[in-house]
C-alpha cells in the first residue's frame, strides 16, 4: 500500500458520496477501497470519514486531506506529464466522455486508431445523454455541445447542422411537408435530450412545436424508427450521414437554412498541457472532421 493509492480511493469515495460508487469509478471492489481508506487512517493516525448506513461525512481532518489531496494528485499528474514530454511517449489512463450518438457513430474507431499509434495510453470511454452531471466525476476530455463549467477549458471540435429527414416509404404514404408548419400534421419522432423536446428550430427564424407517438433519449433508436418509416425526425447530420448517402433517408424542407450545433472538447484546466490529452484532442479533431467531411459531401 502507498499513500497515492490510498488518496485516489479516498477522493473517489468522497466525490461519489459512496463506497460502492467510488469503488466502481476506479475499478476496484468495495472491500479493497475500504481497506485502503482504513490503511490511510492508520497511516495518518486519525479518522477521515464518519460512516453510517445513510450518510458518509468528512471529519475536519478528512476535509483537509480531501482538499490538499486533490492538489497532490494534480501535482502527480503534472509530474507524469512533464516526464512524458521529456520522453515524447504519452502513457497512462485517459477518461473520455461523449454523448451516446457520438460514441456509437465515431468515437470508438477513432480511439482504436489513436491507441494503435500510442499503445501506452489506457483509454476509458463513458457515454450517456447530454444532461449527465459532471460535478462528481472528473473526466480528462468531455465531448459536449457547450462549455460545461468554469473548472474546464474548451476547444471547438466541429459544427453540425440539423435537418428534417424521413424514409422514402413514409413520404410515399403520408406525403412530404411543403413548409415547416405542415410538420404539425405529421408523426414526428422526438429525441428527448433538449428542452422542450418537441420544439424544433428548423431555422434561425422558424420554430415549430411538433407531436408524435414515439420519443426516446437515444438518437440511434429514433433513427431506427425513422428508417422503419414510422415518422419524421429532426437531428444533426452526423447521425444519419451514411443512411442519407444510401438513399434510406431523405432531407425535406431544404429551403430552410439549417440551425447549427457546436461540439466542444472540454478538459480540466490543470490538464491543459498534458501530453496524452493534447495529442488525443488534436487526433480526435483531425479524424472527426475528416470523417464528417467525407460522409457529408
Amino acid at each position: 500500500m502507498d499513500i497515492i493509492t490510498g488518496l485516489k480511493s479516498f477522493i473517489a469515495v468522497v466525490d461519489h458520496r459512496s463506497f460502492s460508487r467510488g469503488s466502481h469509478h476506479i475499478y476496484k471492489s468495495t472491500a479493497t477501497v475500504s481497506k485502503q481508506i482504513s490503511w490511510l487512517e492508520d497511516y495518518l493516525g486519525t479518522e477521515l470519514l464518519v460512516r453510517s448506513t445513510r450518510h458518509l461525512d468528512l471529519t475536519d481532518a478528512g476535509q483537509t486531506l480531501y482538499n490538499q489531496g486533490k492538489h497532490i494528485l494534480a501535482l502527480v499528474d503534472e509530474t507524469k506529464n512533464t516526464v512524458s514530454k521529456m520522453t515524447g511517449v504519452p502513457s497512462g489512463p485517459l477518461h473520455i466522455f461523449a454523448p451516446i450518438r457520438i460514441y456509437e457513430s465515431y468515437l470508438a474507431d477513432i480511439v482504436f486508431a489513436f491507441q494503435k499509434q500510442y499503445p501506452k495510453v489506457e483509454i476509458r470511454l463513458s457515454s450517456a445523454n447530454l444532461f449527465t452531471d459532471f460535478s462528481s466525476t472528473e473526466f480528462d476530455i468531455i465531448i459536449h455541445n457547450e462549455v460545461i463549467s468554469d473548472q474546464y477549458m474548451a476547444e471547438p471540435l466541429a459544427t453540425l447542422k440539423r435537418y428534417v429527414v424521413g424514409a422514402p416509404g413514409y413520404f410515399e404514404k403520408q406525403g412530404k411537408p411543403k413548409r415547416a408548419a405542415d410538420l404539425t400534421s405529421h408523426n414526428c419522432l422526438i429525441i428527448n435530450v433538449y428542452y422542450p423536446p418537441n420544439r424544433w428550430k428548423i431555422s434561425e427564424n422558424t420554430t415549430i412545436f411538433v407531436q408524435g407517438d414515439f420519443s426516446s433519449d437515444n438518437a440511434q433508436i429514433i433513427k431506427k424508427a425513422a428508417l422503419e418509416g414510422k415518422g419524421i425526425m429532426w437531428a444533426s447530420s452526423d447521425l444519419y450521414a451514411k443512411e442519407l448517402a444510401d438513399g434510406k433517408l431523405v432531407r425535406i424542407l431544404t429551403e430552410y437554412e439549417p440551425t447549427e450545433q457546436q461540439l466542444f472538447m472540454n478538459f480540466p484546466k490543470h490538464q491543459q498541457h498534458s501530453l496524452k490529452s493534447s495529442l488525443f484532442r488534436q487526433f480526435l479533431k483531425d479524424a472527426f472532421i475528416k470523417r464528417l467531411n467525407k460522409e457529408l459531401t
